[in-house]
């Protein structure tokens, strides 16, 4: 039981995201808070319509490079579409979707950010 328990922490703390794209499929990204976490948007042409919700309202955080929302917080790489989130918080936890509008290609991630409390207990049960 204890080695599944030190397994299942070690595999929480070193998770950054589980590929896919299309449709269906879920990225699943986990940050502590206060590091940077980058949703990667994957082969994209400079040309396309690139724009990242958040939220289940789907509320549209940057559009290409033009950032809507927590504009001291988001980056957007001009090249890649690539969604940068600095100095993260819990309140930056839940579901982002990047739509490749001319494609109809759509790509989402789901975001949990755990605090430093839960880190230091993960590691006080992998010390023992």
């Amino acid at each position: 039981m204890r080695i599944l328990i030190v397994s299942l922490c070690l595999l929480l703390l070193h998770i950054h995201g589980v590929s896919g794209a299309g449709t269906d499929a879920i990225e699943n990204v986990l940050v502590m808070e206060g590091d940077s976490a980058t949703l990667h948007a994957g082969e994209t042409q400079a040309e396309d319509l690139k724009v990242w919700t958040f939220g289940p309202d789907e509320t549209i955080i940057a559009r290409n490079s033009e950032i809507k929302m927590f504009k001291d917080r988001l980056l957007v790489d001009q090249s890649t579409g690539s969604l940068t989130i600095e100095n993260i918080t819990a309140n930056f936890s839940g579901i982002y979707k990047l739509e490749i509008v001319k494609k109809n290609l759509y790509k989402n991630f789901n975001v949990t950010v755990y605090g430093s409390l839960w880190r230091k207990k993960a590691l006080q049960i992998i010390k023992r």
